[in-house]
């Protein structure tokens, strides 16, 4: 698999960052009808050219209305697939549907990548806007790791439609944490636990080949946006402006918005050729047992609304707009009450993952067991310590951010949510056609 960046294929594309020309236009846009309804601060807070969620909101505005294929710039649109790749399509539920494959060197990991001639732009796009519906007609799919939801749509697909595409990858996964992993769920927690190579490669190194044998389809929320197709037609939620993971809100926003969106999971990949280094830093090991990023804070505050009982979202409503304006009411909570909500909706979310880890430990009974075991009990002890300490708080990685700079990104976040399907209509007299956006 070659590194050269121009002997790769690289289809026409537009890029969107510092120096695009599509922001004024579209804050114009933005403000034509109604100054009011868009204020000039959601507006910059969502626009501002730069941080690579402002961008992918930029692109979602230039291309309304369209199938859009996004693609980091230091991704290589060189198609991959494993030997071992089949011609079929499976349900999934709510485990990750692709292989990991761990390696010491990028070298290793983009030798090991097989070439194949698909032709990626087609297949995104072949897929996103197709219903459940019209896939089931072409035969059954298989269902082995398929959610009560997935089986119940076979019976009665609706109107569930695939807005979301997902290439597999070959190089840098790009993950901050070197253990988190290791509280997956499903096949990849059972490799770890039985594989001695696998777990020491994977808490060590960033470099992987992340990909299924077969078309994956799901209504799970993870997202990653390396190389992402999306079904801009109807309404998609704004992506986090500011910081890390700005992939994972979005997807976790669309499926609380959106209780019809599923995601497609290519059996073929791109390659992720980035500058950061193949091994993690001491300082990358543990990172998610000791704090919770501003991300990761708001994707639990979104679960704990979308768990909610009775539900409290109404479609007919609009669904951004009301999870908008429960946020604003959440930054306007007191600070030992804020402090005491983000707290319970992280500790929610990440107790059981490493409670259901430690229960692996003991009923696992492998080679490995020892070392996966002495893994999660240093994750669990560095999470209660910091818990106890009420360190686990969300704050930016450069500025160690307060308690007052969240609740701000709390608000601004509301307030764009609640205004995004304005600002969004009002780019339609903005669209600029293209294929693929860098960015």
């Amino acid at each position: 698999m070659p590194r050269d960046r121009s002997s790769a294929k690289q289809p026409p594309s537009r890029s969107v960052g510092s120096s695009t020309s599509a922001r004024p236009r579209l804050l114009a846009s933005a403000g034509r009808s109604q100054t009011s309804t868009s204020p000039a601060d959601v507006l910059d807070f969502a626009l501002t050219p730069g941080e690579i969620g402002a961008n992918r909101n930029l692109a979602l505005l230039s291309t309304v209305g369209e199938r859009v294929l996004m693609v980091d710039d230091d991704v290589l649109l060189q198609p991959w697939a494993l030997e071992d790749a089949k011609d079929e399509v499976a349900l999934v539920g709510h485990e990750d549907p692709r292989e990991w494959r761990f390696f010491e060197t990028r070298q290793e990991a983009l030798q090991g990548a097989h070439c194949t001639d698909v032709d990626l732009l087609a297949t995104h796009g072949s897929l996103l806007g197709r219903r459940l519906a019209d896939i089931l007609t072409q035969g059954a799919p298989a269902l082995e790791t398929a959610c009560q939801h997935m089986i119940a749509a076979v019976q009665n697909p609706g109107d569930l439609t695939i807005r979301l595409t997902f290439a597999g990858l070959a190089g840098d996964s790009a993950r901050y944490c070197a253990t988190r992993l290791l509280l997956s769920r499903g096949r990849i927690r059972q490799q770890l636990l039985f594989d001695v190579r696998s777990l020491a490669l994977a808490t060590t190194t960033r470099e992987v080949h992340w990909i299924p044998t077969r078309l994956s389809i799901t209504h799970d929320a993870a997202c990653v946006g390396y190389c992402m197709g999306l079904l801009n037609v109807d309404t998609l939620p704004p992506f986090l402006p500011v910081g890390r993971n700005e992939d994972g809100v979005f997807g976790l926003t669309l499926r609380t918005t959106d209780d019809r969106s599923l995601s497609a999971h290519l059996p073929f990949g791109v390659i992720h050729d980035s500058r950061r280094s193949s091994h993690y830093s001491a300082d990358e090991v543990i990172p998610s047992a000791r704090h919770l990023r501003p991300s990761d804070a708001l994707m639990s505050l979104t679960s704990m609304l979308r768990g909610a009982t009775p539900p409290i979202f109404d479609l007919s409503a609009g669904f951004l707009p009301t999870v908008g304006r429960t946020f604003i009411a959440w930054s306007d909570l007191d600070a030992q009450d804020l402090a005491m909500l983000v707290a319970e909706a992280g500790l929610r979310f990440r107790c059981p993952e490493i409670a259901a880890s430690s229960d692996r430990c003991v009923t696992g009974g492998t080679s490995n067991n020892d070392l996966y075991t002495r893994k999660i009990d240093d994750y669990r002890e560095v999470f209660l310590e910091s818990a106890a300490r009420h360190d686990f708080w969300p704050f930016d990685h450069s500025t160690h951010g307060s308690h007052g700079e969240f609740r701000q990104l709390l608000r601004a976040w509301g307030r764009l949510l609640m205004h995004w399907t304005h600002i969004r209509d009002c780019a339609l007299a903005y669209v600029a056609p293209s294929t693929v956006m860098r960015f």
